[in-house]
């Protein structure tokens, strides 16, 4: 029958038939593609679990919440939730969220950096979960926190937390004392996950401590209005929540009142903030044109002619309202000028302290000429005027100002407490408002109010204001945070491909086997394919007829490998929650089932099998049908023993290079290991390649046999040896490369810039701590402490951008650093720089800002590229804290350093842009090493009360290596599996290589050689190959590896050791069962049949 006329049945058939009869070759290859596609599809299937897992997580972190609306740093009226709600229909509730740390009050065990929110009743029922009343004095945590603290409900715990002062703790004259607020609570309950006890928006994996508590609590004492910044929405509409927002704002939400001066009549409006900012006042002059902004401000003294009147306030005074102050002019109040002696005309010089630098008194002066002198009843004597500064309006004397400054109490004097008493602030003096904003202007505000037209009433200006601000203006953002945690997610740490690249020599080593398998299935098909051949039938039917057969034989193996492969993936889930948690940073993964990466497996599998299938058969005919012409191709001993020299006098080089330049020694050790792995498998070549002497002892025939073979073949030698050899290599390769703490990493230009200590506070710590007045406070003017020095950095919360934190983030926490300390130092170094900043220092370019809103930043290196996946010189846009877009310039990016997680700025721009950030919360400590235990224990102790927590800078760096390292365990456990796996191939590679040499053992056999000795023969030369292999990896690897094993780092050398004995034992295993298979009785019918 000819090929024209063979139907597809008749094809089908032979193919069934083809595999019935070589069944026990075809189950080699279908064993191999189950656990090529168990593998692959395992691989693809924890990627997608991983990421389903990310989701999960968020989605009972979030409960019902889709959006956030936040006021940041600031605060508005809880009562704005209710009113939205109303206005679209959707869920809200308002929250008050703060940092703090707490305690369990019987043991004193404490939780740092734990989440706290102060909610409403309907925050539960927003959830979806049975109602909870949380009465005050009462708190609920979760089971995260209640497991921590080993607290149970009834129990009672400390909670210290940042009270919701609307006031800035860094604002001019805000009151000095510390605010933070510190409670004892009742538990009244621990709350599961599904009882919406883990809220906590946010891009991460983790789950942190929750605390709730009555949103009343965490006011300001005295509070009649409940204050929130944070909204969280339940969309069910289509709302736009801006323009919901726009319509919604009232003055009274913002903080901001309307009131009339006693004075002059005139309406005006306050600031719960006391400063209102530029872009507040712009938004309400747009509303209402006539209005005139005001600015007070508390000046140190006034001095004229030598005489001096301390701690008054002066106001700057629109001219549309108090028409004749020019710019250089003042007016000071009868009793000012009676108190000076000063006449119009004089010139009168005023000091105050610089509002524009936090806590860092700089006093700064300007003369002016006295224009006017008024009556102390005139227009301009005006209480009003001056704003309601916490620490001094409810003062009942002077001398119990609390103004946030020094005041020295002996420079007032008994007619000062006199006006004081009579008079209270009213300005003393009045300037104009350019002048006064030019001077006192700052990053909290331009104004302390903003008058109108006695004509207008206070309630036709809340009407004007109400549902007519920009809802950026006043600090609001708008996100959907359930699209941010979905995005978090999907474009999280790649596992699929991260597990497919760290299962390489696994999937290498199916690969090699399927395709040894393949050469064995079709070596046996050699007589059948022939006869086919003779009988005409051409090579496209053939080829058809192989690769059907051999595809079908993949298809069988690849479908049960899918479902292996979810029990693959279950056994990764379960090692990454256990002992390869160190890459994921917690144990809430969970197997996932999908049909997606299914498919994907399934489709890779048939496509690398397809491939394989196509070459090997194209081979396989173009061999059959090749004329043998008994010639075999001689291979020069000559060349292989020069390449072989070459390679060895290259390692010896390199070698002598590493030993003279110590500090390039890394990379010379891995080229001579490198050179030295080529120069072994080169001499195995050349030993067998090289001509045998002529012998007729037995010994040296059956040795002369041997390699004869291998002198014609050599690659049938040299490629399990490379295998093996490049297997080892790599494994401890991978080993040498485990990041270690090294003194250079602690020195100024590694990555801890060389300080000591690295501190972090759950509460922002207000005061310098370098300076006398924070020395004082913390009693850190000890002797032993005189060398300690301390850079704070304030920090603008976001999400953990460090490679702890599997999402992908777009918003990671602002860290405002000294970057001048870092230059005078030379902390740090840098992986990558920006190109057009050419030669100029990164930490120089953050105290420059190169436009409008646009400012410099430094990221490290590993946070750029995986947490935020930027390169140097994109830009990020953050809002500031005035509702503006911030441009973030990446302009370096730090080699592997404790910034790991943060974007870095100027502490200056950090000051400009979200001037409400209070105090510091990151801290890096210097000062004598051999007092570091001493700075920790005494930092630790006298900043207990902000949740202090210091570690050593060294190992805060090397907390960060735990995920790499562990990623390199995983690379080494499973390139060892993928190494014994390969190792099966040698069985395969001693079968082939005795089929091909079948009439040469049957010679032997027919002529009395005993079927031991054969089999002997076969062994000796596949357990050459096996221990050559072994010893050209270990060999190379060590000498690559050199200098982490002479500097101490630590090695895994129990995972070699193991890997090593498996491959030997697995080997000579295989090996044995392998020659098992021949018999003499075959060889001679073999014989007989050619």
């Amino acid at each position: 029958m000819g090929m024209q006329d063979f139907h597809k049945a008749g094809m089908l058939k032979m193919i069934l038939k083809s595999i019935f009869f070589y069944r026990k070759d075809a189950v080699y290859q279908v064993i191999i593609t189950i656990l090529l596609s168990a593998i692959i599809t395992g691989s693809l299937l924890t990627g997608h679990s991983v990421r389903s897992s990310l989701r999960k997580t968020s989605y009972e972190k979030l409960g019902n919440t889709d959006i956030i609306l936040s006021s940041g740093l600031r605060y508005f009226d809880a009562s704005l939730a209710g009113r939205i709600s109303l206005s679209t229909g959707d869920k809200s509730a308002a929250l008050l969220e703060t940092e703090g740390y707490c305690s369990n009050f019987a043991t004193g065990t404490t939780a740092l950096n734990v989440k706290i929110y102060g909610i409403t009743d309907d925050f539960f029922s927003f959830h979806g979960v049975d109602p909870v009343l949380i009465k005050t004095g009462e708190t609920l945590i979760n089971s995260v926190l209640a497991k921590h603290l080993g607290i149970a409900e009834g129990d009672e715990m400390i909670i210290h937390f940042r009270e919701a002062d609307p006031l800035p703790a860094n604002a001019p004259f805000a009151p000095s004392k510390d605010e933070n607020g510190s409670m004892v609570m009742k538990v009244t309950r621990i709350l599961g996950p599904e009882q919406a006890g883990n809220f906590s928006p946010g891009v991460s994996q983790h789950i942190p401590g929750t605390i709730f508590l009555n949103i009343a609590d965490l006011g300001s004492a005295g509070d009649s209005i409940k204050k929130a910044n944070r909204i969280i929405v339940k969309k069910e509409g289509e709302a736009n929540y801006y323009n919901v927002l726009a319509s919604s704002i009232t003055p009274g939400d913002i903080g901001l009142t309307v009131r009339r001066s006693s004075k002059t009549g005139e309406p005006e409006i306050i600031s719960d903030r006391i400063f209102l900012d530029n872009l507040l006042v712009s938004d309400i002059l747009r509303k209402i044109p006539s209005g005139k902004p005001v600015l007070t401000y508390l000046v140190n003294n006034f001095t004229v002619n030598g005489r001096s009147t301390p701690y008054s306030f002066v106001s700057a005074l629109p001219s549309g309202l108090y028409p004749g102050i020019d710019t250089d002019a003042i007016i000071i109040n009868k009793w000012l000028a009676e108190d000076l002696d000063a006449s119009t005309g004089e010139t009168i010089t005023l000091r105050w302290y610089d509002p524009s630098i936090n806590h860092k008194l700089e006093e700064k002066e300007r003369d002016f000429y006295i224009s006017e002198i008024v009556q102390n009843n005139s227009l301009y004597s005006d209480p009003a005027l001056m704003p309601d500064f916490p620490g001094i309006s409810g003062s009942v004397t002077c001398s119990g100002w609390d103004a946030g400054v020094p005041i020295l109490m002996d420079q007032i004097r008994d007619k000062d407490e006199a006006y004081w008493n009579t008079f209270r602030g009213t300005p003393k003096a009045f300037v104009s408002y350019e002048s006064g904003k030019m001077m006192w202007g700052n990053n909290f505000g331009t104004a302390t109010a903003i008058r109108f037209s006695v004509s207008m009433t206070e309630e036709e200006i809340t009407g004007s204001l109400t549902g007519s601000f920009n809802p950026e203006t006043v600090g609001f953002t708008v996100t959907n945070v359930r699209e941010t945690a979905n995005k978090g997610a999907d474009e999280s740490v790649d596992f699929s491909s991260l597990f497919l690249s760290l299962s390489f020599f696994m999937i290498l080593s199916c690969i090699i086997l399927f395709s040894l398998a393949l050469s064995m299935y079709f070596d046996s098909r050699k007589n059948q394919t022939g006869t086919l051949v003779a009988l005409g039938f051409r090579n496209r039917f053939i080829r058809k007829l192989l690769f059907t057969e051999t595809l079908f034989l993949s298809i069988a193996g690849a479908i049960p490998g899918l479902f292996l492969g979810y029990l693959v993936n279950m056994l990764i889930i379960r090692a990454l929650n256990s002992v390869w948690t160190g890459a994921v940073q917690t144990s809430s993964l969970t197997p996932d089932f999908s049909i997606i990466p299914m498919v994907y497996g399934f489709l890779a599998v048939l496509i690398i099998a397809s491939v394989i299938i196509l070459i090997k058969s194209a081979t396989f005919l173009k061999n059959l049908t090749r004329p043998a012409t008994g010639e075999l191709k001689k291979h020069s001993p000559r060349n292989n023993l020069i390449v072989f020299i070459v390679f060895l006098a290259v390692t010896i080089i390199l070698l002598v290079a590493a030993i003279v330049l110590t500090q390039n020694s890394t990379p010379l050790y891995f080229l001579a290991g490198s050179f030295l792995l080529a120069a072994l498998v080169t001499f195995i070549r050349y030993a067998y390649v090289k001509e045998v002497p002529k012998s007729s002892a037995s010994d040296n025939m059956k040795s002369n046999i041997r390699r004869k073979y291998y002198s014609f073949h050599p690659s049938h030698i040299v490629t399990p040896v490379i295998f093996i050899a490049a297997g080892i290599f790599a494994v401890m390769i991978t080993g040498a490369n485990r990041m270690v703490l090294t003194d250079k990493m602690l020195r100024p230009e590694g990555g801890t810039g060389g300080y000591l200590l690295w501190a972090e506070s759950a509460v922002p710590v207000k005061t310098s701590l370098n300076s006398p007045e924070g020395q004082k406070e913390f009693g850190l003017g000890e002797e032993d402490l005189k060398d300690l020095e301390i850079m704070q950095a304030g920090r603008v919360s976001g999400d953990d951008a460090s490679c702890l934190n599997l999402n992908m983030v777009s918003s990671p926490p602002l860290l405002g650093v000294d970057a001048s300390a870092f230059m005078e130092r030379g902390s740090f170094s840098f992986a990558s720089r920006l190109r057009k900043a050419g030669d100029v220092n990164p930490w120089e370019l953050l105290e420059k800002n190169p436009g409008q809103n646009t400012i410099y930043g430094i990221a490290d290196q590993t946070v750029l590229q995986w947490g935020l996946k930027k390169r140097t010189g994109d830009t990020m846009i953050f809002r500031a804290e005035n509702g503006q877009p911030l441009n973030v310039i990446i302009c370096a990016g730090l080699k592997s350093s404790v910034f790991q997680g943060y974007l870095l700025i100027s502490n200056k721009n950090l000051s400009v842009y979200f001037p409400s950030v209070e105090g510091a919360s990151v801290f890096l400590i210097d000062g004598k090493t051999e007092f570091s235990e001493l700075y920790r224990n005494t930092l630790n102790e006298r900043l207990s009360g902000y949740g202090f927590s210091t570690e050593d800078a060294g190992e805060k760096l090397a907390s960060f290596f735990q995920v790499t390292n562990t990623y390199l365990n995983v690379f080494a456990v499973l390139g060892a599996f993928g190494m014994i796996m390969g190792i099966a191939g040698l069985g395969f590679v001693l079968l082939r290589n005795y089929n091909s040499r079948k009439r040469e053992f049957a010679f032997l056999s027919a002529t009395g050689f005993p079927e031991s000795g054969i089999r002997n023969l076969i062994l000796k030369d596949q357990l050459i190959i096996l221990l050559w292999g072994v010893i050209t990896g270990t060999v190379s690897g060590l000498t690559a590896t050199l200098p982490s094993i002479l500097s101490g780092n630590e090695m895994p050398w129990l995972l070699i050791l193991i890997m090593i004995l498996s491959i030997i034992i697995s080997g000579t295993a295989v090996l044995f069962m392998s020659v098992r298979s021949i018999r003499s009785n075959t060889l001679i019918s073999q014989l007989r049949k050619e």
